[in-house]
């Protein structure tokens, strides 16, 4: 299965499905940012919407940083049985920062402004942070065309790839 790809043989069998609601919150594209870790420390910080600049970001990195590693340390940090894994938070109007979601530490959860190869070299000493620096340099992103998440292109291009192997058989 494509969502276990990147799973160890163990891990996908033990795998049960759970529906989890989560309270719906407006969230600025501003504040929204994918953590790295490896090894339980975080490695880099990306800004989610690389579509966009915003300069208040820009001009707080140092601070942003200071505040999600704070976060982490406090509330995630050897809490988990995988050291290894990604995070979306966000700040708040309230200056704090919160969680939103976790994904795998894989080729599967897009890097945003970093690249895989770049997070292999990546050491916990000092957190990278990247965010679009100047409205001159957005990244166009590949999904916006469709409007679909990554994991469902995956899918459906999974499920075209089946369908035509049954045909050919």
């Amino acid at each position: 299965m494509v969502r276990f790809k990147y799973c160890t043989p163990d891990v996908a069998p033990a795998f049960q499905y759970m529906l989890c609601l989560r309270q719906w919150r407006d969230i600025h594209p501003s504040g929204e940012f994918r953590c790295f870790v490896r090894h339980d420390s975080i490695i880099g910080i990306s800004q989610r919407h690389y579509t966009q600049h915003f300069d208040f970001v820009v001009s707080h990195k140092d601070q942003l940083r200071d505040e999600v590693v704070e976060f982490f340390t406090k509330y995630l940090k050897g809490r988990f049985f995988n050291t290894n894994y990604v995070v979306d938070v966000f700040k708040t109007d309230e200056g704090g920062v919160r969680l939103m979601d976790f994904n795998p530490f894989c080729p599967m959860t897009d890097p945003l402004l970093f690249t895989w190869e770049e997070l292999a070299t990546l050491d916990a000493q000092s957190p990278v942070v990247r965010v679009v620096e100047s409205p001159g340099v957005v990244q166009p992103s590949d999904l916006y065309h469709c409007r679909l998440p990554k994991d469902a292109l995956e899918y459906a291009a999974m499920e075209a790839f089946l369908s035509k192997q049954e045909t050919y058989q």
